[in-house]
């Protein structure tokens, strides 16, 4: 009966992929339905628990491997959302004079893709658009984990991807 306690967690975070995924479709937005995904996660754990009693030293094992596999499962999904917002900031750290709108859709195949993650940049403050129509960087937190994974690369790979400038 152990064996069945001790996946408890995997079944919790497949609950929380489940439920995430429903409510993103619905249409809640990606933050909304990540909260609302691990909670329905952690419901689903505290069922699972009910239909298989365990120890209590065991119920706080799952707990914490839940809230372990939902921290990855989480920044699994930010990756798609941050990816091109950091190489966006890159290029436009690389030109300190800034480029245009069009110059910096012009990297890229997909404007529409690019041209929301521009939009959030501006609207979240990280990027601003001067008086000349040219973005730049306007004190991004991103830009300094991006320069981080960068050098860890080197490091360990002994070179920086073709997408890292």
């Amino acid at each position: 009966m152990d064996y069945l306690a001790s996946i408890i967690p995997l079944a919790a975070v497949a609950s929380n992929a489940l439920a995430q995924i429903a409510f993103s479709r619905a249409g809640s937005g990606l933050m909304r339905s990540i909260k609302t995904g691990f909670v329905f996660g952690l419901a689903a754990m505290a069922m699972l628990h009910e239909r298989f009693p365990a120890p209590a030293d065991m119920l706080a094992a799952n707990t914490l491997i839940y809230a372990a596999l939902s921290y990855c499962y989480f920044h699994f999904l930010n990756l798609g959302e941050t990816a091109r917002r950091i190489r966006l900031l890159r290029e436009l750290a690389e030109r300190p004079a800034g480029m245009t709108e069009a110059e910096l859709l012009s990297s890229y195949g997909s404007r529409d893709i690019v041209g929301a993650r521009l939009g959030r940049l501006l609207r979240n403050g990280q990027v601003s658009r001067g008086k000349d129509g040219r973005l730049r960087i306007a004190g991004s937190h991103l830009l300094v984990p991006a320069r981080m994974l960068r050098k860890l690369k080197v490091i360990f790979l002994g070179r920086a991807s073709a997408d890292i400038p």
